[in-house]
């Protein structure tokens, strides 16, 4: 379970497509001898998680009745932590024993099938002794995994092509759409819609998540906000002057896409500010590093 924390970890920290896809490869190398959890790991991550075992309102009362901890004084620490899971995760971690060791995360995901078939008395018991043998982030983990409600932050669909991927595509393309969403307890703009110039004028090219530094992220939403030329529901057309950066993991010719191609595994690099628009692809620009038919 650590080496899948760890590994969580260092995909969240990562900005850019070709740096997840080193960090998953290495992962996988350095996880060969253990096809059980790397085969595990690969479902989680592509958010193909087992079903729950027990409701989040029956784990916190089974972790309050296992403490000794009052409900007020949870409720008071939730304030101090911001996150409820990470609450529980801090209270329960005094019931480790000294002499916890490794757990393997497909050892954890077999022994919640076979608990499918006890009883409400066998599976809180089976709880309280997992807690004892996690630490807080592991518990934490754990605690999402039997409840249902883990989702992995790093957007598991990197996956499906980064296994076989060549070097990553880079280009410059400019903002036409953002769409308003959700994403991490965050409301804002959580999809941009980018384009590349054509005989025609721009093109819609391809969607990417979001992923800037906060104060990039607040500035390029303020200017969402007072640049808004039409909204369609959650999402503003915007006037095509801000240029951004772009990793594409492969670019195939389409009939079925205004621009004339398919995008696959498309995230965002930078916000490249002040940036002319000579500098944004086209069409030509990208039938040119295509490989020739």
């Amino acid at each position: 379970m650590r080496q899948f924390l760890q590994l969580v970890d260092a995909l969240g920290a990562s900005k850019n497509g070709q740096d997840k896809y080193r960090i998953w490869v290495d992962f996988q190398r350095n996880l060969s001898n253990k096809p059980n959890d790397l085969a595990t790991i690969t479902a989680l991550l592509k958010n193909d998680c087992p079903q729950p075992l027990i409701s989040a309102k029956q784990l916190k009362q089974l972790a309050l009745e296992t403490t000794g901890i009052p409900e007020w004084l949870l409720v008071e620490s939730k304030r101090f932590v911001g996150d409820m899971s990470e609450t529980l995760a801090l209270i329960l971690t005094p019931l480790q024993s000294s002499d916890s060791s490794e757990i393997q995360i497909s050892q954890l995901i077999a022994s919640m099938d076979e608990m499918r078939e006890g009883d409400k008395n066998t599976l809180r018991s089976w709880i309280v002794g997992w807690w004892q043998s996690l630490s807080t982030k592991e518990i934490q983990l754990f605690n999402k995994l039997i409840t249902g409600s883990f989702k992995s932050p790093v957007g598991g669909d990197f996956l499906s092509g980064l296994a076989l991927q060549r070097d990553c595509i880079e280009l410059k393309v400019v903002l036409l759409y953002a769409e308003r969403g959700r994403s991490n307890g965050r409301n804002g703009f959580t999809e941009f819609t980018m384009g590349i110039g054509s005989e025609l004028g721009w093109v819609t090219f391809s969607k990417v998540g979001v992923e800037l530094p906060e104060e990039e992220r607040d500035s390029i939403e303020q200017w969402i906000v007072e640049n808004t030329q039409e909204k369609f529901g959650p999402v503003h057309r915007l006037p095509a002057v801000q240029v951004f950066t772009i990793e594409c993991g492969s670019i195939e010719e389409s009939k079925r896409t205004k621009s004339g191609y398919s995008v696959k595994d498309a995230v965002m690099k930078s916000w490249e500010i002040g940036s002319p628009m000579e500098v944004v692809a086209d069409k030509s620009t990208i039938s040119a590093i295509l490989p020739k038919r």
